[in-house]
């Protein structure tokens, strides 16, 4: 599981998270900040870490939440790998400061 945010501090429930995966041995989570001055040891964008590896099980599910950018990026990310996954579920939102969004994608 994948679980990309913009900035440090968007990262929220991950003892929760960690508690899951240890009743779910299957579960890995994987964490992504897209903050370019982060710390966090994985940055950038989900699209810069999805691998043909990581989604190579055709039975597999992708759930996704973010704004429409996000999403068609991974879409046609997946779609460029040759990933098919069985089903992918999605919704698409707009932040509260659409302008400050707008900004980012345009860089």
């Amino acid at each position: 599981m994948y679980y990309a945010v913009t900035r440090d501090d968007d990262l929220v429930e991950l003892p929760r998270l960690a508690a899951l995966s240890r009743r779910l041995p299957t579960l890995n989570v994987e964490t992504i900040v897209a903050d370019p001055s982060s710390s966090h040891p994985r940055k950038g964008f989900v699209t810069d870490h999805i691998t043909p590896d990581d989604l190579s099980l055709s039975d597999a599910d992708v759930y996704l939440c973010g704004p429409p950018p996000m999403v068609e990026a991974v879409r046609n990310h997946m779609a460029k790998l040759g990933i098919s996954p069985s089903n992918f579920y999605f919704e698409k939102f707009n932040p509260a400061d659409a302008s400050r969004t707008a900004e980012k994608v345009a860089r």
